[in-house]
């Protein structure tokens, strides 16, 4: 096997590096289209995230967290949004400022700015890729066709948004968490580590998919030691977590604070009203757990949550138990998105038994457990907090999208022989591509017949 999946000695690694240029020309095109045609205030939540950036603008303090968008008669803005730590605000603010209050201008600029930090996680996989499979460039190029590929993750890159920012911090986190596991003093990493997983927490708290990575980490390393293995471990893990929290943790104790909760929602309609009912309703808690990975899955490649078209199956059977409707989508519109995940997974399976150094197994590793920490969190917010984020679980993947790149990246590369490869990223490549531009046309159609009702 290890002969097999061994690269050609002709120059593999230029080659590769035109894998790599086509999809960042795909990423351009994808993210940077829904950009240029998504009407300025047309995104998700576009409005609530710019009277976020126009209260640091121009009245120079955060808003007020209120339930829709709204200006007091003393001139202080509120909008749901402010939930949300300032952390990417801060960073677009400035260009409101030098934009001299022209929206238009504003969203145009903010846009471009969201594709450059999706540019950045593109770089930064490729990177992480390169670092544990040294030998196997085409483990990056084929980690950045997938990542430049995901349709919602482009979608959202195209709005004013600060999951752009959130997904960059997440596959820093993802480097650095190689780097950790490759060190040979690793407290300083990890604690780096655990730094870089605050900064991201302080964007959007669907980082915390991170925290799995900090944890898988730290056990890891310290298993390696000779004698005092748990000590070690704790140690690290101790480190990780106190960086993360001294960085991150400031701004949910000043929401606790002020808004008397640390993580506030702007809607509060919660299936079950402790973890002690939803523990003993096994059935509702399985179902709706299944619920949240079919619409992750679903909403990888396709925004239909922004149609509000419909759920899946599972999510139309955990919601008639508790009488709200959701119509059901069929599942042959979500049959291509499952098909590609599992495939991945058949070959991810394949390449742990035939072969994975420490440091590859590990992050396969921790990228498992990243990914199980965001689908319980999705699954936690749809059950006591607001029932609303099963219909759009698709909107949370864009955090996500670094570390199930990589993990369909290995997947891949397993599964295609080794002369098929290069051939095989480029047709990978459109055909997702082809895909998403088949999204982009149905969301084109929706926006006219909207426009057309109302």
């Amino acid at each position: 096997m290890a002969e097999q999946d061994a690269e050609p000695k002709r120059d593999p690694e230029r080659r590769w590096r035109i894998v790599e240029w086509a999809a960042l020309g795909a990423w351009l095109a994808l993210a940077g289209g829904f950009a240029f045609l998504t009407r300025p205030g047309e995104g998700p939540d576009e409005p609530q995230h710019l009277a976020y950036v126009q209260s640091l603008a121009i009245n120079h303090e955060l808003p007020e967290f209120t339930p829709v968008v709204r200006v007091s008669a003393s001139g202080h803005i509120g909008t749901p949004q402010a939930q949300h730590p300032p952390t990417y605000y801060l960073l677009i603010a400035p260009i409101y400022v030098a934009c001299a209050g022209d929206e238009v201008l504003f969203f145009r600029v903010a846009r471009l700015l969201s594709v450059l930090l999706g540019i950045g996680t593109l770089l930064l996989v490729r990177l992480t890729a390169r670092a544990a499979f040294p030998d196997e460039p085409a483990v990056g190029a084929f980690a950045m066709v997938f990542v430049a590929s995901f349709g919602t993750n482009a979608y959202i890159a195209g709005t004013i948004n600060n999951d752009p920012l959130a997904a960059l911090f997440v596959a820093a986190g993802l480097y650095l968490t190689v780097r950790a596991l490759q060190a040979e003093q690793p407290l300083r990493p990890m604690i780096v580590l655990g730094a870089v997983t605050g900064v991201a927490l302080a964007v959007k708290l669907t980082s915390a998919l991170l925290l799995g990575a900090v944890v898988v980490a730290a056990i890891v390393i310290g298993g390696r030691a000779a004698r005092g293995r748990w000590l070690r471990t704790v140690t690290l893990l101790s480190a990780g977590l106190a960086a993360a929290a001294i960085v991150a943790a400031p701004w949910y104790v000043r929401n606790a604070l002020v808004l008397g909760e640390a993580f506030p929602r702007s809607d509060y309609r919660p299936l079950f009203m402790s973890p002690l009912a939803i523990i003993l309703d096994t059935g509702a808690m399985v179902l709706l757990l299944l619920a949240a990975v079919d619409e992750l899955l679903m909403g990888l490649w396709q925004p239909h949550w922004y149609f509000r078209g419909g759920a899946s199956w599972f999510a139309h059977r955990a919601m008639t138990t508790y009488d709200l409707n959701l119509e059901t989508e069929p599942w042959l519109s979500r049959l291509p998105s499952l098909l590609i995940v599992l495939t991945g997974c058949v070959g991810l399976v394949m390449r742990w038994r035939s072969g994975l150094s420490g440091v590859q197994r590990a992050l396969v590793a921790a990228c498992v457990t990243a990914l199980g920490v965001a689908v319980l969190g999705v699954w936690q917010q749809a059950t006591l907090q607001d029932w609303h984020v099963l219909e759009f679980a698709g909107r949370y993947t864009p955090t996500m999208v670094p570390v199930l790149g990589l993990l369909l990246a290995v997947g891949y590369h397993t599964l295609i022989p080794r002369r098929f490869r290069f051939p095989g990223a480029f047709v990978i490549l459109a055909a997702l591509l082809a895909w998403d531009a088949h999204t982009a046309w149905l969301m084109h159609l929706w926006r006219v017949t909207r426009a057309r009702m109302f």
